[in-house]
């Protein structure tokens, strides 16, 4: 986990598709003791640090639909890049309160090579399916 926390630091110089629209907003699952994992926020922590910019980390995994209501509805945000790490368990919820349909019904809790990236544009909402190539054996 904290290898590929280091290696996504890269991740707009491996992807420079995601860096086309300036500096990104970064958000992750709240921690909570004794409920969730602080994994999120470890997992962003490392590129914020690159970017000097924080990681926004106010909504618990549950509280998907909060964030996405704010994403989509603040001009803050609109033609920006923002990279989310979120709870497995709550990704592909994430995704269609964002109005994508995910290519998946769960995610697996093992799969750590992979990023959606989701665009709007022309009224639609288009969801990729990418692997990070981040790390040797990533998915292609």
């Amino acid at each position: 986990g904290f290898q590929r926390a280091k290696a996504l630091a890269s991740i707009f110089e491996k992807q420079p598709e995601l860096a086309d629209k300036g500096l990104p907003f970064l958000f992750a699952a709240a921690y909570e003791p004794g409920v969730h994992s602080k994994r999120s926020i470890l997992t962003l922590e490392p590129l914020a640090e690159k970017l000097h910019t924080p990681v926004e980390s106010s909504y618990v995994a549950e509280d998907f639909k909060k964030l996405s209501q704010l994403l989509l509805t603040s001009q803050n945000f609109d033609k920006k890049v923002i990279l989310i790490a979120w709870s497995h368990t709550e990704i592909v919820s994430l995704a269609k309160s964002l109005g994508a349909t995910p290519p998946i019904k769960k995610w697996n809790k093992n799969t750590f090579d992979r990023m959606w990236v989701i665009d709007y544009q022309d009224q639609q909402t288009i969801l990729r399916d990418l692997p990070q190539k981040l790390l040797p054996g990533d998915s292609h």
